[in-house]
């Protein structure tokens, strides 16, 4: 949401590019001008908002589709949020756990020539409003830990719902998605990075960024690897790991990789704004 912490870091962030570039004080004047007109009266950022983003403030969904709403994969997500706020976007964040739902029935009607889902998904169930929540964002970002070489099953699940309907078993077109958004991957996993390559997640990265690319026009991804499992390795059997070296990890790179979500958000927010 355009709020006051997110007027307070684009003011701070154009002060500085004016300041870099050498900008004349008129500049500086009327950006402080700016800064008291939100001060004095909170009903002008609303305005700003729709002004700055010519009339829609951007839309940024990010997707979490591990059973832990507060540990790694949910955290990376809530920072690639807080880029994307830094930079203006409305945002929300959407747990898959919490909700009911099935994977693709292979009913296919969203392939059915003429057919009243053709192009959506026809089931109806609780993950339904959240498909068509994402028909109006303006990026999507797509949380999963690693389960047994893979995204968890929710998020298998979601992707089915989510991305299938708009696939098209034809040369052209080639997506039935309306417009041209990013959507991002952040992966979380115990493997460390020296193993992927022998677990195959690289391929499981590739494929679905791949896929991500074709149809929704643009993907990326980032992991986090030798993540911190749990908060006391003590109660459980993991004779395998060094406690010590995790929590060295956690503390050490693990902001990293939180630096590296929130630069994500920024940057796909100024993709669809150049874009725009």
């Amino acid at each position: 949401m355009f709020n006051k912490i997110v007027f307070s870091n684009y003011y701070l962030r154009k002060r500085r590019d004016l300041k870099k570039d050498g900008k004349a004080s008129d500049q500086f004047n009327l950006l402080d001008t700016l800064k008291e007109n939100v001060e004095k009266n909170p009903f002008f950022l609303k305005v700003l908002g729709k002004r700055k983003y010519g009339g829609k403030i951007m839309k940024v969904v990010a997707i979490n589709g591990s059973p832990r709403k507060k540990w790694n994969t949910a955290t990376l997500l809530e920072k690639a949020l807080e880029g994307a706020a830094s930079e203006g976007a409305e945002t929300e964040l959407i747990h898959l756990y919490e909700l009911n739902f099935k994977g693709c029935t292979s009913c296919f009607a969203c392939k059915l020539k003429d057919g009243k889902s053709y192009g959506k998904c026809a089931m109806n169930d609780e993950l339904t409003p959240v498909l068509e929540k994402l028909e109006n964002a303006d990026t999507v970002i797509l949380g999963s830990p690693i389960y047994l070489g893979n995204s968890t099953g929710e998020m298998r699940s979601f992707m089915e719902r989510y991305i299938f309907p708009y696939l098209v078993y034809s040369a052209q077109p080639i997506s039935l998605y309306h417009k041209d958004i990013p959507v991002g991957y952040i992966y979380t996993m115990g493997a460390q990075e020296e193993h992927l390559d022998f677990f195959g997640f690289y391929k499981v990265m590739e494929l679905n960024e791949g896929i991500a690319t074709r149809i929704f026009g643009y993907s990326e991804t980032m992991y986090s690897t030798d993540t911190y499992q749990f908060d006391d390795y003590s109660k459980y059997v993991a004779d395998r790991f060094d406690p010590a070296e995790k929590a060295k990890r956690r503390e050490e790179v693990f902001p990293q990789d939180c630096k590296k979500a929130y630069d994500m958000g920024i940057r796909f927010v100024r993709r669809q704004k150049a874009i725009k």
